[in-house]
């Protein structure tokens, strides 16, 4: 039996077996290894060791272009201004008026703040004798002046004239000012009076007077 085994090993025959017990052997040991195809199957711990370090900070990337422009807004609410008011329609002589507010045609006594003020007079002859007679209108009070003149002749009924009159007034925190309309005659030729008088004040946030020559 030996000898019928000596008889037969060769070298191919080894080579042969050798690479069968070898070809058994890899299957074996491939049937040991995973195939690894998520994260879910490492575990944490190993994951931990395996992430590295913070790497430095890259160069600052080219700024990029410009963006569309946004839409328009939409348009503000209106701002609240309040106005106040004082009219007196009773007619006046302006024989015994003069330029202060105590024998003026109207008035009307505003807060603090700032304000428009607008004044409008009706002057009318009363007593016609002769010639011609100035009248002067100034309004006045708690910032600008403003004057109106008219020249009035003739007959009763015959001439008359609106005067109207601009300014700006400030009137300080914690106080008031009386803002007037009063109207005089240059001479006693003929005798005027006024009448419709009304005053305006346009409550605003800032107001500003720019004097120009």
């Amino acid at each position: 039996m030996v000898g019928w085994v000596h008889r037969r090993l060769t070298y191919a025959n080894v080579t042969a077996t050798l690479a069968l017990v070898f070809a058994l052997g890899g299957t074996a040991i491939a049937a040991h290894h995973y195939l690894i195809s998520s994260t879910k199957q490492i575990s944490p711990s190993v994951l931990k060791s395996l992430r590295g370090g913070k790497g430095p900070r890259g160069a600052q990337g080219v700024q990029g272009n410009p963006g569309t422009p946004g839409q328009p807004g939409q348009p503000g609410a209106n701002g609240i201004s309040t106005t106040f008011e004082s009219y007196k329609d009773a007619a006046v002589a302006t024989d015994s008026l003069n330029a202060n507010a105590a024998n003026g045609v109207v008035g009307l006594t505003l807060g603090a703040g700032s304000y428009q003020v607008i004044a409008k007079v009706h002057a009318f002859i009363t007593t016609s004798i002769s010639g011609y007679t100035p009248i002067n209108c100034v309004l006045s009070g708690g910032g600008q002046n403003d004057t109106a003149r008219a020249t009035l002749s003739g007959a009763v009924g015959d001439t008359d004239a609106t005067l109207t009159m601009i300014a700006t007034a400030h009137v300080p925190p914690d106080t008031t000012s009386l803002e007037f309309v009063a109207c005089w005659k240059d001479n006693a030729s003929n005798t005027i009076s006024a009448n419709q008088a009304r005053l305006v004040a346009i409550q605003v946030n800032t107001a500003s007077a720019n004097v120009s020559g």
